[in-house]
């Protein structure tokens, strides 16, 4: 699993299974419809842009880790879809 820090509003989570296959999953904040985008840089060095729907609040975003730390499981708790 993958944390996206960045935005001020939140985080942004994404998931690649462990062989690398799709699907590819990433958070969605179900009550943003908007297309605008914020910069994030992942590793410190490499510039992307994340869709402020893939933006979901710090505190689920942290339970939804903790789940996926403890289980090895996706949490439920937040909703999440294909990319």
């Amino acid at each position: 699993m993958g944390i996206g820090i960045g935005a001020r509003q939140g985080l942004c989570l994404h998931h690649m299974p462990e062989d690398n296959e799709p699907p590819y999953l990433a958070s969605i904040n179900e009550t943003e419809n908007s297309d605008d985008t914020v910069d994030y840089y992942l590793f410190g060095n490499h510039h992307t842009e994340v869709e402020t729907r893939h933006i979901i609040g710090i505190a689920p975003a942290l339970e939804a880790v903790g789940e996926f730390c403890r289980t090895g499981a996706l949490s439920g708790a937040i909703s999440w879809t294909e990319v």
